[in-house]
């Protein structure tokens, strides 16, 4: 069925699970599973364009769930992937070798779906760890509903909402600032360290330029 069609059966926080047939039992199967489970009248198919006979849609409530205080978490001793290469007439870039396992820092949502934040293209994207979709994500600077909006197809599952969603993303896009202002900070502090380096030994190279002078001077009046 296409995804933006909806079934006009379907009531406030259902999902559409399947189409059934009519004598099979699958109330009691899935009971378990969600808080509510009824079947509808009539079965649709092909984005609602034709009716399945002999079958019936079966929509459910979900069960609430429990979900845990959100944290961003980081990565000890992380090593980026190469993406760039010089070739001496221009750059090459190419996508690193992205898996769930490869963030500088992540947020837990549920189950085992994270958001995670890693380094690609000199920048920091931002995407689902688990993906059905690979290699969706945007960068981190993106305002958070529209980064989410780009990113949802990987959300896995239907207990993860878009408010857990969007508070998970603005987590981690204020760590992901914080975490480039340091590192912003720590290369100006290098390069002042180096430049105090030069001027210590431009310092020492016009002393001891000086110091020579006036030995000589003092030699040539022996």
């Amino acid at each position: 069925m296409k995804k933006d069609w909806k079934h006009p059966e379907l009531k406030e926080n259902e999902i559409f699970l399947i189409n059934v047939r009519d004598k099979e039992d699958w109330e009691s199967k899935l009971s378990k599973d969600y808080k509510s489970v009824r079947r509808g009248k009539v079965a649709y198919a092909t984005g609602g364009k034709e009716i399945v006979p002999n079958m019936k849609p079966l929509f459910a409530v979900l069960k609430p769930v429990r979900m845990t205080k959100l944290v961003v978490e980081y990565k000890k001793g992380f090593r980026p992937s190469k993406d760039t290469i010089n070739t001496g007439r221009g750059l090459i870039m190419f996508t690193p070798d992205i898996s769930e396992d490869y963030w500088i820092m992540r947020v837990k949502l549920y189950k085992d779906q994270s958001l995670v934040a890693f380094p690609k293209f000199g920048l920091i994207g931002v995407g689902f760890a688990q993906e059905s979709d690979w290699n969706t994500n945007l960068p981190y600077s993106v305002p958070a509903e529209r980064l989410y909006q780009h990113i949802a197809v990987n959300k896995k599952y239907e207990a993860l909402t878009k408010a857990r969603c969007l508070e998970g993303l603005k987590l981690l896009q204020k760590a992901c600032a914080n975490y480039e202002k340091e590192k912003k900070e720590e290369a100006e502090k290098t390069i002042n360290l180096n430049m105090r380096d030069v001027d210590n030994l431009i310092m020492g190279a016009i002393c001891t330029s000086g110091l020579r002078r006036v030995r000589r001077f003092q030699n040539s009046k022996r």
